[in-house]
């Protein structure tokens, strides 16, 4: 359900006790029910469990949601936190502060607004897209996302033991894929990025490191990256280290300029077998083995 930006900012500004102002067209939106966490909250339980909010819940201090579901979106500001536990949403998640979403189902997008306050973490349960501007961002545990992915992190992606159906676009922060499953990953500005025993559908692309990469390498140690597209390598002033690396169509190293520019040699990474199924093209320094 969407929620317009007028009105949700109305409905925090009233639970901060700052007052809300009439907006034009703002009408029909402010006919839709709104409930606070804390009007649910069990003080013997805990926990927000087992009921239905129809309409929009403002997360206005702890909440804990249990075996529920929201009609609407939910509402977390800056500073506030909520954990929604199999728990069904409708609507947005939209969050300023902190969400975690463990076997949940987001039926509408999680929009993050706050690169030093918003974080999410999503175990198992399925969201459709994620976007926005955050501190840090973790799948784990076997989440699903059918849409996009498009985040800004501060500090760190954490894309581990899940699957994506969309693309993928990782930018700035840290990039660590362990166990996931991607259709098209893009990495722009990462301060460093960790691509390991991952497999992606289509294209990898890295593009203006911050700081170093490895794909299929983690330390020395290799872990296996299978690509069913092309790996594209490109404008990135660090190194980017291949360890044990499929590509099923091209490699593709365009104006890097790190001291090992693009590396497969066995004399970096012992054993390294990277296998390219078409051609490569650009500045790749490499021992590769052709399929």
């Amino acid at each position: 359900m969407q929620w317009g930006v007028r009105a949700i900012s109305a409905a925090v500004l009233g639970i901060l006790g700052v007052g809300t102002l009439a907006v034009p067209g703002a009408t029909a939106a402010a006919e839709q029910p709104t409930t606070l966490c804390t009007d649910l909250w069990n003080q013997r339980e805990g926990i927000v469990a087992n009921v239905e909010v129809v309409g929009d819940l403002i997360v206005d201090g702890s909440c804990y949601m249990l075996r529920s579901s929201v009609t609407g979106d939910v509402v977390v500001p800056d500073g506030l936190g909520v954990v929604l536990s199999e728990v069904v949403v409708d609507g947005d998640v939209r969050v300023s502060g902190r969400a975690a979403l463990e076997l949940s189902i987001v039926g509408g997008a999680v929009e993050l607004d706050g690169a030093g306050t918003a974080s999410l973490r999503v175990e198992g349960g399925t969201v459709r897209d994620v976007g926005g501007l955050a501190r840090e961002v973790t799948f784990a545990w076997g989440a699903r996302l059918t849409g996009t992915y498009d985040v800004t992190a501060s500090e760190m992606h954490r894309l581990q033991g899940s699957t994506f159906v969309g693309p993928v676009t990782a930018r700035g922060g840290r990039l660590l894929t362990h166990g996931s499953t991607f259709a098209d990953v893009t990495a722009v500005g990462s301060r460093d990025a960790i691509v390991c025993r991952t497999t992606v559908t289509g294209d990898l692309t890295v593009t203006a490191l911050a700081d170093y990469a490895r794909i299929g390498l983690e330390g020395r140690e290799r872990c296996g990256v299978t690509i069913g597209g092309s790996l594209v390598l490109r404008d990135n002033p660090h190194s980017v280290d291949l360890g044990e690396v499929a590509i099923a169509r091209d490699l593709v190293c365009v104006r890097n300029s790190g001291p090992r520019v693009v590396s497969g040699t066995p004399a970096f990474t012992e054993g390294s077998r990277v296998t390219v199924g078409r051609v490569t093209y650009g500045d790749c320094w490499y021992e590769w083995v052709w399929i």
